[in-house]
């Protein structure tokens, strides 16, 4: 894995490749942030104070569009009404 410095730093490019990106992170294998990135003069709309950020991973074959927005959406919404 890269070192520390190159996490922030490929966070940063993330950022850089469309204006709606806000932030980008990194987990560990745990699931625990280790590397995060804000887009400049924003803030963000939450801290780890407020709840926990789902993160998921897909095959790179999925239709993982599809994915979020018929399936996790969904869900996401049935469980916190």
């Amino acid at each position: 894995m890269a070192a520390g410095a190159d996490l922030h730093d490929i966070c940063k490019k993330i950022i850089g490749l469309d204006d709606s990106i806000r932030f980008a992170g990194i987990p560990n294998k745990f699931g625990k942030q280790i590397v995060v990135e804000y887009r400049e003069g924003l803030e963000p709309f939450l801290t780890d104070q407020d709840y926990p950020i789902l993160m998921l991973s897909f095959e790179i074959e999925a239709d993982h569009e599809s994915i979020i927005l018929k399936k996790i959406i969904p869900f996401v919404k049935k469980e916190l009404i």
